[in-house]
C-alpha cells in the first residue's frame, strides 16, 4: 500500500495588519521547509510519493526558506494581556526569540487600553490597585528621583533579586540598566583618582546635584493650573503615578 500527498503549495493563515486593525485569513506560498514536511509525510510510515503542483523553479526561486513565525503575522492582544499580568510591562525591549513589529504591539496595547482591559500605565485594571500599594511604600515626598533611588536601594539590599522586582511590579531591566550607569560612573571616578563619598540621607545634596545636572528642565507652579518651564514655558501637569501628585511642592 502506498502513500500519497498532493502538495498545491499554498497554505491558508491567519495574518493581522496592525494599521487597520483587521485579522483575515490569506492564503499565501507555502516555505521551503513546509514544502519538505509535507513531502516527509508521504513515507512517514511507508512507502509513498509527494505530488508537488509548482515548479522546481517556484520552488527555488519564489518560497521563503522558513516560514513567518506566528508572533509576526497575528494580533498580539493576547499576548500583551498575558505578558502585562506576568508582570513583564516594557514589551518593545523584551527579548523575542522572533520579535513583533513595534507597530503591531503598539495597536494591541492601543486596543487592550480603548476596551478597558489597560489603564493609563499599561497595567491590566485588576493589578492596578496591587501595584498602587506596592509602589506607595517607596514614595519619598522629596520628589519621583529619590523615589527611584529608594527603590534602586531597596533592589540592592535584596542582593539585586530578579523575583523581588516581579513582586513590587518593577522593571529588573531598567534597575540593571541603572546599576550599569552607577558602575560606569564609579569607573570613572577611579580612573581620575577621585573619591566616592556617599550623600547618605542628606537628600538636600542630591537635589542640589540633579538641579544642577538638569536646571534646564527648571519649572514654577502656574497661578491657573500645573507648572511651567522656565526655558520654554511648557505648562505640565503631575502624572497620577508620581510621588508628588496628592502633594505638589508650591514653589
Amino acid at each position: 500500500m502506498g502513500y500519497y500527498v498532493v502538495d498545491p503549495g499554498f497554505a491558508k493563515q491567519n495574518v493581522y495588519n496592525p494599521k487597520q486593525g483587521l485579522e483575515s485569513l490569506v492564503i499565501t506560498p507555502i516555505s521551503q521547509a513546509s514544502a519538505e514536511q509535507r513531502a516527509g509525510r508521504a513515507g512517514r510510515t511507508g512507502p509513498g510519493k509527494c505530488y508537488r503542483l509548482y515548479t522546481e523553479s517556484a520552488f527555488r526561486n519564489e518560497m521563503p526558506p522558513t516560514s513567518i513565525p506566528e508572533i509576526q503575522r497575528i494580533n498580539l492582544g493576547m499576548t500583551t494581556l498575558t505578558m502585562k499580568a506576568m508582570g513583564i510591562n516594557d514589551l518593545l525591549s523584551f527579548d523575542f526569540m522572533d520579535p513583533p513589529q513595534p507597530q503591531a504591539l503598539i495597536s494591541a496595547m492601543e486596543q487592550l487600553y480603548s476596551l478597558g482591559a489597560l489603564d493609563e500605565e499599561g497595567l491590566p485594571r485588576e493589578k492596578q490597585a496591587q501595584a498602587d500599594q506596592k509602589r506607595a511604600k517607596f514614595f519619598q515626598p522629596e520628589g519621583d528621583h529619590l523615589t527611584l533611588l529608594a527603590v534602586y536601594e531597596a533592589w540592592k539590599a535584596k542582593n539585586f533579586s530578579g523575583p523581588w522586582c516581579f513582586e513590587n511590579f518593577i522593571q529588573s531591566r531598567s534597575l540593571r540598566r541603572a546599576q550599569d550607569v552607577r558602575k560606569q560612573l564609579v569607573s570613572i571616578m577611579d580612573k581620575y583618582k577621585l573619591d566616592v563619598v556617599s550623600a547618605g540621607k542628606n537628600f538636600t545634596k542630591i537635589r542640589k546635584a540633579i538641579t544642577a545636572g538638569f536646571f534646564f528642565h527648571g519649572a514654577r507652579k502656574d497661578p491657573q493650573e500645573g507648572y511651567r518651564t522656565l526655558v520654554e514655558n511648557q505648562r505640565f501637569t503631575y502624572i497620577q503615578s508620581s510621588a508628588l501628585f496628592k502633594g505638589s511642592p508650591t514653589g
